[in-house]
């Protein structure tokens, strides 16, 4: 059982692995007045995901043909630390004048891209070292990137409030760009914005608190634990997958044959929660064919892949469809009472971070959930997960900015609901789905099966962010 303290320190790793992603989509609020009459006032939320998610993408499957030739020391703290350099300048960029959209926009993309490509490394390397170590170590990385959600959005309703509201927000006809040829210049007809200054100074801080918590981590060198759960069966009872001719206790996953079907096992542990197992989850003509040592050759990469599909799959739709709907939709919400006469900030410029505080509380509050009881396994999950495809239509036919849809649904009390359903599943199926492939393999090769989840997460969220522009394309028609 892990101590407290590296359970603790797990979580704040985990708020780190996301902090990157949550701060950049976050701060719409900002980026919003900065990209007002440009080109891509409708679209940065997108390209932020793409150019983030892509490559982070991209970084991850390089990493499948390197990373056993670094030491996780390498894998978390210089990547950290370069994320830390990159939330440093887009601070500093905060208190100067850019009078080229184009310009503002390729530098943001730039460090938006950096950061993405280094957070491959961190969330492949800390996953796996809580893959080897317990479920709740993995539990506690999750719930953290759910947290960091939270605490970006906290920051960024804060820094909204803490400033009054623009008097032209409801005339949209705020921009902060001149296009002419001249240099920018440090503070020069420019009103500083603070509230972004602070904001993007305190992810360098959870960048760089970070790296210490990991260089403090309590016994780095990887835990076997006994395991007291149904995804390590073949681990806490090798005598009913030992090989018949084998008379030694000591079991080699090589030499994994079963003598009875693991489904029929499972079931007589405990009949109710893996009822829906089915024999293609923990067949073993896939597992006995693992080497008894970690492997990434092509083979060892298949047959995970072929234990994990499952869960993994999940993974992949589960992010797919909040990120072609979240933030790129959630960012041009509006409250349908938005600049009535006599309205309040909440249905004006506070309802939109107020969304965004919702869903990370809602996703949080599902990944705690999953920590505690998950009931559904493998095909359930995935099945699950294909129902969330629903959120898409729902979110398109509320009110959004500029929509050429009709507005089907016409109270506040709609989006409200619809980001904190789309929240709670987002979290409680995708962190569930990431659980359970870890648990599905040997302990020598749940590091090879956290990066395939990681993976496909991450070509979820970059799916995702390619399906935001064909979602804003038909709710707005540009």
């Amino acid at each position: 059982m892990e101590g407290r303290g590296t359970i603790a320190a797990f979580f704040w790793l985990g708020i780190g692995t996301l902090f990157p992603w949550n701060a950049f989509i976050t701060e719409s609020d900002y980026f919003l007045r900065r990209f007002a009459g440009s080109p891509f006032e409708n679209t940065f939320e997108s390209a932020f995901g793409l150019g983030y998610n892509g490559a982070n993408l991209v970084s991850l499957v390089l990493l499948l043909f390197v990373k056993q030739f670094f030491s996780d020391r390498h894998l978390i703290v210089i990547p950290l630390l370069t994320t830390g350099m990159v939330f440093a300048l887009t601070a500093w960029i905060s208190l100067i004048q850019v009078h080229s959209s184009l310009l503002f926009f390729a530098m943001t993309i730039t460090g938006v891209c950096l950061a993405g490509v280094m957070s491959a490394p961190i969330v492949s390397a800390v996953c796996a070292l809580a893959a080897q170590r317990s479920k709740s170590a993995s539990s506690a990385i999750f719930i953290g990137q759910a947290f960091a959600g939270v605490v970006t959005s906290i920051v960024s309703l804060i820094t909204v409030k803490s400033s009054p509201m623009q008097s032209n927000f409801c005339n949209n006809s705020s921009t902060w760009f001149v296009n002419t040829t001249h240099n920018s210049n440090l503070l020069a007809d420019y009103e500083i914005d603070w509230g972004a200054f602070v904001y993007f100074a305190v992810a360098f801080l959870v960048s760089i608190s970070c790296i210490l918590v990991y260089v403090f981590l309590p016994g780095k060198t990887p835990i076997t634990e006994g395991l007291g759960d149904e995804y390590s069966i073949m681990e806490e009872h090798p005598s009913l997958f030992a090989h018949p001719s084998s008379r030694s206790s000591t079991i080699i996953a090589g030499d994994y044959e079963p003598l009875l079907e693991v489904p029929d096992i499972v079931n007589s542990l405990n009949a109710t929660r893996e009822s829906d197992l089915g024999a293609e989850e923990y067949n073993g003509r896939h597992f006995n064919r693992l080497p008894p040592q970690e492997s990434w050759d092509i083979s060892t990469v298949y047959q995970v892949w072929r234990i994990t599909y499952y869960p993994v799959t999940a993974a992949l739709t589960v992010y797919l469809v909040t990120l072609s709907i979240f933030p790129s939709m959630t960012a041009f919400t509006e409250s349908t009472h938005r600049c009535e006469p006599g309205s309040g900030r909440f249905v004006n410029d506070l309802f939109v971070p107020f969304l965004f505080l919702l869903f990370n509380s809602s996703d949080l509050i599902g990944r705690v959930c999953q920590g505690v009881y998950q009931p559904f396994r493998c095909k359930s999950l995935l099945r699950l997960a294909l129902l969330r495809c629903i959120f898409i239509p729902l979110f398109w036919f509320c009110q959004v900015k500029d929509s050429q849809l009709n507005v089907l649904f016409d109270h506040d009390a709609f989006p409200i609901m619809f980001t904190a359903l789309c929240g709670f599943t987002n979290g409680f199926i995708g962190s569930g789905a990431m659980v359970l492939a870890a648990r599905l393999v040997p302990s020598a090769h749940r590091d090879l099966a956290s990066t395939l989840s990681v993976l496909a997460l991450t070509l979820g969220l970059t799916l995702g962010c390619i399906a935001s522009y064909g979602s804003v394309y038909i709710v707005v028609g540009s």
